[in-house]
């Protein structure tokens, strides 16, 4: 075999498991970004109703967190508790958005939005965890 074609080693299913558990939470809280990111005004465009955000950011970030423990585990013991603490954080301030109301001006929905996704800057620094995992490292 060439040095330049190295076999790759394959992922055991337990591991393959811990990383599609973990894609499906990604993945839902990535579309919960998007929703809440849609709520802004950009150029000239209109965003969505904060309230019709919200209420999507609030959904899938539920359906991540039913999602989250198809990959905890041992070798993903401290990613898996930061990533739930980051979930569980936004839902927080989600409601606490929800029930204060709604703010007044651009500058305070965007310190809002910002507010609400930094908890969730996590699963970044999760996701190449998870990637490591499943090369062996």
């Amino acid at each position: 075999m060439s040095p330049l074609r190295r076999s790759r080693r394959r992922a055991s299913p337990e591991i393959r498991a811990t990383i599609d558990a973990f894609g499906a939470s990604r993945a839902a809280v990535e579309d919960a970004k998007a929703a809440l990111v849609a709520t802004v005004r950009t150029g000239r465009v209109e965003g969505i109703p904060l309230a019709e955000g919200l209420a999507r950011f609030e959904l899938l970030l539920r359906d991540a967190a039913e999602g989250m423990p198809g990959w905890r585990s041992d070798a993903t013991e401290a990613d898996w508790s930061a990533c739930d603490s980051g979930v569980a954080e936004s839902l927080r301030r989600a409601e606490r958005l929800r029930l204060e109301g709604s703010p007044r001006v651009y500058e305070e929905l965007i310190a809002e939005v910002d507010d609400l996704l930094e908890p969730l800057d996590v699963f970044a620094g999760a996701a190449a965890s998870i990637r490591a995992l499943g090369r062996g490292r």
